[in-house]
């Protein structure tokens, strides 16, 4: 009896030691699982047809102000609901985080410009499940947040030169005490008719509340650019990614990414399409790219970066987009054409290259047959795409060198990255003067810099704009020009380009040379004419920050539309800070709005031309010259950078006579002229020794 309860009291021992083994090892099984699972992993927000976007994805170091993506399964939840918190190990620092997107696979959050360095847990929170990792941030450096005019250090603007007639605020961003995202000058594009100068509209993002969806931007003229009132959407919802253009017949038409109700938080993106009197300001909508049926109801994305061309003979609209979910369940480029003024679209899927090696179609446009031209990068060169009548089939046509690198430093000093738009943009002459020829634009860097400080390993350094022009359809190309005039390191980006009836072309680009080691640019214009480049001029009043670097005004800008006697060039812009912001105020980061600025291209010299008595150099000859040149003789303030301009009486010298030459010019009649160039602009015929820089 006592061996059979010895017997039993071991087994019972045994069954509960075997019990217990098996409930540890559930609760060990179900807890890794769940840490595995609950587990996430922290990139940078960088998108797909950013060149070599997976590598950038993985950064050297993360800094305050960036967008980042929490990276990991979210399949199940309800991503209405997700919520991320931020918690600073050592400040205490708790922020709810801006949510921009909330897919099944990653969670895209901007981390505030205010934070400062810290060791950080990240919490994402949705349908009652955590995830949690830990990142390290640095905030914003003193060298980050210096600026000059107009970035916070409230001086003078510039005194433009006189071929700006004038410049506008087109007014939809926020006020200084307002917490928005982005603005209207994010990824704005212009568009004018044809025939009329008077009629613009401006598109871009207008920007958002914390964790609201953006705002409908656009902006309608009827003047000239001299006043802008607010436009509105009919139906679709508008989200982003602009592509527009104004028709001979008046009316506007905008490709652009939209959002329908879904389970996503900012909905689905879908390919939009928006048309209206542009002497009106409501557009009504319809779709370009319906979500495939097979689409997974929690697919954010049905496409992305539209590019829009009309063929006005046709009356043919057609719409590229990148990133294209088809109904095979495949992802790819396609073009969208409607032959029936945008009531339906037909879809066409576009194999031109391996798809992690090219571009989208980053510009597009139609010839003087009406057949459609688009320009891609891929095998380190430019490509155009040549479509057929239909536009069913094509052929591709390689272009010159082109390598697309896309990163930029913010400064000279600084270790934050700049996205920036190197193009190629194209712009096709209808005119009499070269009927066929394809201008094309782009921006590439002198250098690439590889510094392992640096936060994403490697740079562009000294980018530059350069243009070339193809009069037999792509199959030959004159050799590159030069179009930024400057001589130093800086960069020039974001170029834009637009032919006139005339046969002129116009360019426009976002440019470093004034402060290169100040996180901040400025915007610059140059017209070319049968080969000649002119001088290049600056439109924008004061210096635009640009301290975030990443995405700071998205992916392209699209900012010159022009005609014979008047160009018309949109760019963001800022104005005087007030003083009592803080030091790392998202406006002294950031521009502030979008302003539009009419040029008169025939007041703009050609590269080495002058006009004689214009000391001063801003492209007209009044009393404000012949000050200029007594301070720069006898004050040592005025600036002489023309020194044959100031040469008033062309007597290779300058001196009080040219002073007083001008006054009596201007005053008295005598001389009734001066020496040629003048009126008009040109080159020095007397060889004197003076220059003219």
């Amino acid at each position: 009896m006592g061996m059979e309860i010895i017997i039993v009291k071991n087994l019972t021992k045994k069954l509960i030691f075997l019990v217990l083994l098996i409930v540890s090892l559930i609760f060990i099984s179900s807890y890794v699982n769940g840490q595995k699972s609950n587990q996430i992993s922290v990139e940078l927000d960088i998108p797909d047809y950013i060149p070599d976007a997976e590598t950038l994805r993985q950064p050297t170091k993360f800094f305050s102000g960036q967008p980042l993506r929490l990276v990991g399964n979210f399949s199940g939840l309800n991503l209405q609901s997700v919520q991320v918190e931020i918690r600073g190990k050592e400040t205490g620092i708790q922020r709810t985080l801006e949510v921009r997107r909330a897919t099944p696979l990653y969670v895209s959050v901007d981390i505030p410009p205010e934070i400062p360095n810290d060791l950080y847990d990240l919490i994402l929170k949705a349908s009652e499940k955590a995830y949690e990792t830990t990142i390290q941030i640095y905030g914003f450096v003193a060298e980050e947040l210096q600026h000059g005019e107009g970035g916070g250090g409230g001086m003078d603007p510039q005194e433009l030169t006189a071929a700006v007639l004038y410049t506008s605020e087109v007014d939809c961003g926020p006020e200084p005490n307002e917490v928005f995202f982005e603005g209207c000058y994010w990824e704005s594009v212009l568009a004018g008719h044809p025939k009329d100068p008077n009629l613009l509209v401006l598109t871009g993002i207008a920007g958002h509340l914390p964790n609201e969806p953006p705002l409908e931007s656009i902006q309608v003229s009827h003047d000239g650019g001299r006043t802008w009132n607010p436009g509105s959407f009919e139906g679709i919802k508008y989200h982003s990614d602009p592509s527009s253009l104004v028709t001979p017949e008046g009316t506007f038409l905008l490709a652009a990414n939209g959002a329908i109700t879904s389970s996503c938080r900012a909905g689905t993106i879908v390919g939009a399409f928006y048309q209206g009197p542009v002497t009106g300001s409501v557009f009504t909508s319809t779709l370009f790219k319906k979500p495939p049926q097979n689409l997974n109801l929690n697919d954010c994305l049905a496409s992305d970066y539209p590019k829009i061309a009309y063929d006005s003979e046709t009356k043919t609209i057609y719409i590229s987009a990148f990133a294209v979910k088809f109904e095979d369940g495949t992802i790819g480029q396609a073009l969208f054409v409607s032959r029936d003024g945008g009531k339906s679209f037909t879809e066409q899927k576009l194999e031109y290259a391996v798809r992690k090696t090219r571009s989208p179609l980053l510009s597009v446009d139609v010839n003087q047959e009406g057949l459609l031209r688009a320009v891609v990068v891929f095998d380190g060169r430019f490509q155009l795409l040549r479509f057929d009548r239909k536009a069913e089939t094509f052929d591709i046509v390689p272009g010159l060198d082109m390598y697309r690198h896309g990163i930029a430093r913010v400064s000279a000093t600084s270790l934050r990255y700049w996205l920036v738009y190197e193009g190629p943009e194209i712009a096709i002459d209808k005119s009499s003067q070269h009927p066929g020829r394809i201008y094309i634009v782009w921006a590439v860097a002198e250098t690439i810099v590889k510094d392992p400080s640096f936060s994403l390993y490697r740079y562009g350094k000294n980018y530059d704009i350069f243009l070339a022009y193809s009069d037999d359809d792509g199959i030959t190309w004159s050799q590159r020009q030069k179009v930024n005039d400057d001589t130093g390191q800086a960069d020039q980006v974001f170029p834009s380009i637009d032919a006139d009836s005339s046969g002129a072309v116009h360019i426009t680009f976002l440019d470093k040379r004034e402060n290169p080691d100040l996180p901040q640019y400025d915007v610059y214009y140059a017209k070319v004419v049968d080969g000649r480049v002119s001088r290049n001029i600056r439109v924008n009043l004061y210096h635009v920050p640009s301290g975030e670097g990443e995405l700071s005004i998205g992916d392209y800008l699209k900012m010159v539309v022009a005609y014979p006697d008047k160009v018309y060039v949109s760019h963001p812009c800022s104005e005087p800070i007030p003083q009592d912001l803080s030091p790392n105020h998202p406006f002294r980061l950031r521009p502030m709005d979008a302003c539009v600025s009419a040029v008169d291209p025939d007041l703009v010299p050609f590269q080495g031309e002058f006009r004689r008595g214009d000391s001063n150099q801003d492209f007209i000859v009044d009393i404000s010259d012949a000050i200029n040149t007594l301070e720069w003789l006898y004050l040592g303030t005025g600036q002489v950078p023309c020194q044959d301009a100031a040469d008033t009486n062309d007597d290779g010298k300058v001196d009080i006579t040219d002073a007083i030459n001008t006054f009596g010019f201007l005053f008295k009649g005598d001389p009734k002229e001066l020496p040629q160039p003048f009126p008009g602009f040109g080159k020095d015929t007397t060889d004197d020794g003076l220059d003219c820089k």
